[in-house]
């Protein structure tokens, strides 16, 4: 639900800014053609929201747009503490602490939304990856935080977000901050994320679901497995269950990581693709048949249903069984 609402989102917030830019674009190729080249001025007025009114209200689109996303994820949460509503299915982990500062509650609703959607650990690998990039970084703390044009400070978070390889919720986090202006709680809210995952208990519980009884050997390769993905501190409480019906392979389920890598999942995934493109096939010939175009004999047809995409086609696996 929450990345399908981020996606929307993104797409909407994409092709706004993209016409805006591709407008932007032709206005100063025709400026450039009539006078030659553009003065410095007139390149930072085009990125510049308060002397660019197009950009201003993209801008304000975009924000307008992430207010109503914010407001469907937080539905069923308290947002002051991101404790999950007792109405929510998911199961979630909360902190042993509270924090109540403004840049506390930020941390607390990322970490409930993290919790609920059972990316803590993936969450946290963009937290250390923002503040990382705020220690290394020549002056991007200090520009971000000091007294710079807030359009300058929306230029340059934007330019680290598009640098960085963030998850859903770690880019959707660095979009807010930015738009909202939050800069001098920024790195703040980041911190406290830190503390919040930081007073979880030691113990982790995990639930591995098998095809078959597994040997002793088994159990503790794929225990392994799991452990790789965690700080070596972390104490384990692995629960294995056997289910025929996933046929092969496993699936990982605890608070902070969820992955299914088992058989039926990914036999699904290809029915899924196989049914998707035949009824593409459907439609292409239908189109075709009541054009008269004789499309099977294009080479758009030969590149569509009849090359095999190898990378492509393991890309979309790998997506489907995550």
């Amino acid at each position: 639900m929450l990345s399908r609402l981020i996606r929307q989102s993104f797409n909407r917030n994409s092709v706004n800014l993209v016409r805006f830019y591709s407008s932007q674009g032709k206005k100063s190729t025709t400026t450039a053609n009539a006078g030659g080249k553009l003065s410095e001025a007139d390149e930072m007025s085009i990125v510049n929201p308060e002397k660019n009114k197009e950009l201003k209200e993209a801008i304000k689109q975009s924000k307008k747009q992430y207010s109503e996303i914010l407001q469907k994820i937080t539905e069923g949460s308290d947002q002051a503490t991101g404790k999950i509503s007792a109405t929510s299915s998911t199961p979630v982990v909360k902190p042993k602490i509270h924090i109540s500062s403004e840049a506390g509650k930020i941390a607390h609703a990322v970490f409930g939304t993290a919790s609920q959607m059972r990316s803590l650990n993936i969450v946290s690998k963009d937290v250390d990856t923002l503040l990382k990039a705020f220690d290394t970084v020549p002056d991007l703390r200090s520009i971000v935080e000091g007294d710079v044009d807030a359009s300058e400070k929306i230029t340059v978070l934007d330019l680290l977000s598009s640098s960085l390889s963030l998850s859903p919720i770690g880019g959707f986090y660095l979009y807010y901050m930015t738009y909202e202006q939050k800069f001098n709680i920024l790195v703040q809210s980041l911190k406290d994320f830190k503390r919040l995952v930081a007073s979880l208990s030691t113990e982790l519980a995990v639930r591995l679901t098998v095809a078959t009884q597994p040997s002793q050997q088994e159990k503790t390769e794929l225990e392994n497995q799991v452990k790789s993905y965690f700080p070596t501190d972390t104490v384990f409480k692995f629960n294995f269950v056997v289910d025929p019906s996933i046929k092969a392979g496993y699936i990982i389920e605890s608070p902070l990581l969820n992955h299914n890598a088992s058989l039926a999942k990914a036999i699904d995934v290809v029915q899924q693709e196989e049914r998707s493109v035949f009824a593409e096939f459907v439609a292409d010939l239908k189109k075709s048949a009541r054009s008269g175009n004789e499309f099977w004999k294009s080479k758009e047809f030969k590149e569509k249903y009849l090359k095999f995409d190898e990378a492509a086609y393991e890309a979309q696996l790998k997506k489907g069984t995550n």
